[in-house]
């Protein structure tokens, strides 16, 4: 018998090499599954604290062009003027909260 020559038969050795064959595709097939789902899992986590970190600055660009607006605004009347100012500033508030 040489190096490369095996005592078993050929139908033994294709039998082998199937079932070898069997193992390192089902191994595969489970490395594949873990890493889409550790990949799925890192994806949505970044998705969230993307639409949490959007959100926040969405609400913060909107309170900062209310306030611009409030700026500009002027009344004839002090008392208007003082009236209107609250008033925006709870609306301004009340969109933060809701928002």
């Amino acid at each position: 018998m040489s190096h490369g020559e095996s005592s078993l038969p050929d139908e033994y050795q294709a039998a082998i090499a199937i079932e070898v064959i069997k193992a390192m595709t089902s191994s595969q097939n489970d490395l594949v599954s873990s890493m889409k789902a550790m990949i799925d899992s890192n994806f949505e986590s970044f998705r969230s604290s993307m639409e949490a970190t959007q959100k926040e600055l969405s609400t913060t660009q909107i309170s900062k062009m209310e306030e611009s607006l409030l700026a500009d605004h002027k009344f004839k009347r002090q008392g208007n003027e003082a009236q209107y100012r609250c008033n925006a500033k709870v609306l301004s508030k009340l969109h933060e909260r809701s928002g």
